[in-house]
């Protein structure tokens, strides 16, 4: 995706992945999934901090428990949370994020 810069704060945005499934003989409903995602944001839009980008990585297995139960552990790194934004001071960039979560859901 692209936009005007001068209309916009993010003037560009991808993200992509791939999911890999059957990869393991004994768990046919399992699958991996890697993704990943930029974000360009304008620095110039009239903002008081500097931005430039915000980028991740994203990792996650899904697991088929049982017959409608999921569980589906999720890593995410972050780069520029929030592009670049700086702390209250404006002298520190907030830092890089590991995320870590679970999400489980049930269909009966």
């Amino acid at each position: 995706m692209g936009a005007p810069s001068d209309q916009n704060l993010v003037d560009f945005y991808t993200d992509g992945g791939l999911t890999f499934s059957g990869m393991i003989r004994k768990r046919p409903d399992d699958s991996f999934a890697i993704g990943i995602a930029y974000t360009g944001i304008d620095g110039d839009f009239g903002l008081s901090a500097e931005r430039s980008y915000q980028a991740l990585v994203e990792l996650c297995y899904t697991m088929q428990l049982a017959p409608g139960l999921v569980l589906q552990p999720d890593l995410q790194y972050l780069w520029q949370p929030g592009g670049d934004l700086r702390d209250e001071s404006d002298s520190v960039a907030i830092i890089d994020a590991l995320v870590l979560g679970v999400r489980s859901s049930v269909k009966f």
